[in-house]
């Protein structure tokens, strides 16, 4: 679901007592449009096609500014890359090996209660889950 930059300002210091920053808006706006996780290039390059310019240095101080707040993730997938990504709803992952395509996918089944299960059974606080599922694409087979 695509957001305005509008909801971007708003949920980029939402609660937090930030100061608006053109550029947090801009890189928000950037991941809650994108549909899938992003490395910093590739935040540049999309907000360079958007008009915006933005340096390495401030992309990667808003990245952690809205990590702090909870807005954005990063996740990592095989490699040492970081990539980061929206923190709205929970996903997982189909990430093709072969083009490093990357999918978001909702499953149907909740993992609430093995993560219950594993949090008691291994005296465990459990503060977040990843899942990725590795594989390859329809155009790579």
């Amino acid at each position: 679901m695509k957001k305005n930059t509008g909801e971007a300002s708003t949920l980029s210091r939402q609660g937090k007592g930030l100061r608006k920053s053109v550029a947090r808006d801009a890189i928000l706006d950037t991941f809650m449009n994108a549909g899938k996780p992003l490395s910093v290039p590739g935040i540049i390059t999309s907000l360079s096609a958007k008009g915006t310019s933005v340096n390495k240095t401030t992309v990667y101080r808003e990245i952690e500014t809205l990590k702090k707040i909870g807005r954005v993730r990063e996740v990592f997938f095989r490699n040492d890359t970081a990539l980061y990504e929206f923190a709205g709803d929970h996903h997982h992952h189909l990430v093709c090996v072969s083009c490093g395509d990357v999918r978001e996918v909702r499953l149907n089944e909740s993992l609430e209660q093995e993560e219950n299960r594993l949090a008691r059974r291994e005296r465990f606080t459990i503060l977040d889950h990843s899942l990725e599922f590795f594989g390859m694409c329809e155009r790579c087979r």
